[in-house]
């Protein structure tokens, strides 16, 4: 399933203004012409353990969508991952916050905001559209963020969590599985083929999900 061309050329008009013509134009034929496959990842929010909390480095936080935009303001060559409630609609992130920067984010899907991967139903959540900045990469400060965002949607009744993860993007594989992620399936897209993870494929993974991050 495709983004509708709305949000396609919000999607590109950022991407432009951030990141310029050439960047624009090399990421846009990545992700149409070339087959993607995706892993499906899963977490049992009530099987993990407490969240991780704030270090002296950085300030872990949840942000409503809001705060995020009047944090863009005034600032240029922003992520475009930065701007996903422009383009989806998403309504809060998880933050990771050194002085007045943000230097890692997850956005928070719940039922019935926009996903590419997902139909979310009750008591489910994505995380999707993340990033770290260059200069604290390589710190656990993305799978730390991570847990932080599950231990805030486990606290408001949440009980699973899902991420869709480029397979060739091994960092953020990683990070994912040190927050306690799971593999549970993969699927691919290529040009307007872009289907969402059948709901079969999450149910049969429960218990399995609830073994690995028990084990």
């Amino acid at each position: 399933m495709m983004l509708p061309l709305s949000q396609k050329t919000t999607q590109f008009r950022i991407s432009l203004r951030q990141r310029g013509w050439a960047t624009t134009l090399y990421w846009s034929a990545f992700g149409v012409l070339r087959p993607n496959r995706f892993a499906i990842l899963a977490i049992d929010l009530t099987a993990m353990p407490e969240p991780e909390s704030s270090t002296e480095e950085v300030e872990f936080a949840m942000w409503d969508a809001a705060r995020v935009a009047r944090w863009r303001e005034q600032r240029s060559d922003l992520p475009t991952d930065m701007f996903r409630d422009v383009i989806d609609g998403a309504k809060r992130c998880a933050v990771a916050v050194s002085g007045e920067s943000i230097v890692a984010m997850i956005w928070v899907f719940r039922v019935g905001d926009t996903s590419r991967l997902f139909e979310l139903e009750d008591g489910e959540a994505e995380l999707n559209h993340g990033f770290t900045a260059p200069e604290f990469r390589g710190r656990g400060i993305f799978s730390s963020l991570l847990r932080h965002a599950c231990g805030a949607l486990r606290a408001e009744g949440c009980g699973r969590a899902y991420a869709g993860v480029h397979a060739g993007n091994a960092p953020s594989l990683r990070s994912f599985e040190n927050a306690g992620f799971r593999e549970i399936a993969s699927i691919r897209h290529w040009l307007a083929f872009r289907p969402k993870v059948h709901r079969a494929k999450l149910a049969a993974a429960k218990q399995v999900v609830g073994r690995w991050v028990n084990s």
